[in-house]
């Protein structure tokens, strides 16, 4: 909990100059006495995520006079990201930005797959997982399967924290079966594509060959040839994307984290005229929704019923 009682109430279009909050938080144009608006609380929440996370602020220990010093130089913060997903990182260097016209609105933070806001639990999570799910169901039935296959790992986003968050024993067994039996058909829509389209045995063996369908990908390995930390990223990437043909999902994960980890502050320090950027985002974005996928299903798989718990009900959520 934080003390609000040197604070004030601001509408989205309202500005202040006055002084407020305690400095430790308060976001540069604050310090540095120009004018600010509501962005400044963003900025506010970024340092306490990062307190959160590192266990301390970004300029903790750091006089008045410093603090100014460093709202005035441009020197990104810095943010590890050796121990924190893409996502994370993502978020929190758009709420450090100094420069409030960069830094995330209130629009974005909601909808931002970090705290992942949509899918926080409550009745209308579920009431939304329910109809994802019974999607999923009716486009696996008319053979569907990539689409099926996107729509249950969404709908596993939504269970997985309700499954956690229920109070209810009986309802979180229920819940904890459903998600077993998502997982197992997650599984097999999986191999089933990979087995339609012999995708492992082309990856494997002709890797080159898939890359030269996608122009993007020409390209990006062009700049790659003078740029070895992003041929480091996009190898990386890569591997990832034959952990998921193998069906391996945690490795996969774990090398698309990697990967993002590099490609997303570099893409974000690319120059906004650059060529190289759009091709860049257009890979970045590629594999954020291949391991939002994989985070699904590894999530469900640690989802375990109660020791000696019988399962004995069936899924009645279609």
């Amino acid at each position: 909990m934080k003390d609000f009682g040197f604070a004030r109430f601001l509408l989205p279009s309202d500005n202040s100059a006055s002084l407020q909050g305690s400095p430790l938080y308060m976001a540069p144009e604050i310090l540095a006495g120009a004018e600010y608006n509501a962005s400044a609380d963003l900025w506010s929440l970024g340092v306490l995520t990062y307190e959160a996370l590192f266990g301390a602020a970004p300029y903790a220990g750091c006089t008045m006079s410093q603090l100014r010093a460093q709202a005035l130089n441009p020197q990104p913060v810095n943010i590890p990201s050796n121990t924190i997903t893409p996502h994370c990182h993502h978020f929190l260097s758009h709420l450090l930005q100094k420069d409030p016209a960069q830094r995330l609105t209130h629009d974005l933070l909601f909808s931002h797959p970090f705290p992942d806001l949509a899918h926080t639990p409550s009745r209308e999570s579920y009431e939304t997982a329910v109809c994802v799910v019974s999607c999923a169901v009716e486009q696996d039935s008319k053979g569907q399967h990539r689409e099926a296959l996107s729509s249950y790992c969404e709908a596993l986003n939504y269970f997985v924290p309700l499954a956690y968050e229920e109070p209810d024993t009986s309802k979180r067994k229920e819940l904890e079966e459903k998600i077993v039996e998502y997982k197992k058909r997650v599984e097999e829509l999986r191999h089933s594509l990979i087995s339609e389209q012999n995708v492992q045995e082309q990856h494997v063996t002709s890797s080159h060959v898939e890359r030269s369908t996608s122009s993007h990908r020409v390209r990006l390995s062009q700049y790659a040839e003078s740029r070895p930390n992003l041929k480091a990223g996009l190898e990386i990437g890569d591997s990832g994307d034959m952990y998921l043909v193998e069906g391996n999902y945690e490795a996969a994960l774990d090398k698309l984290k990697s990967s993002l980890s590099i490609l997303i502050p570099m893409c974000e320090s690319e120059p906004g005229a650059s060529a190289m950027k759009p091709l860049l985002a257009y890979q970045i974005q590629d594999w954020l929704s291949k391991a939002e996928h994989s985070q699904a299903i590894v999530d469900a798989a640690r989802v375990r019923t109660e020791e000696g718990t019988a399962v004995n009900s069936k899924c009645t959520i279609q």
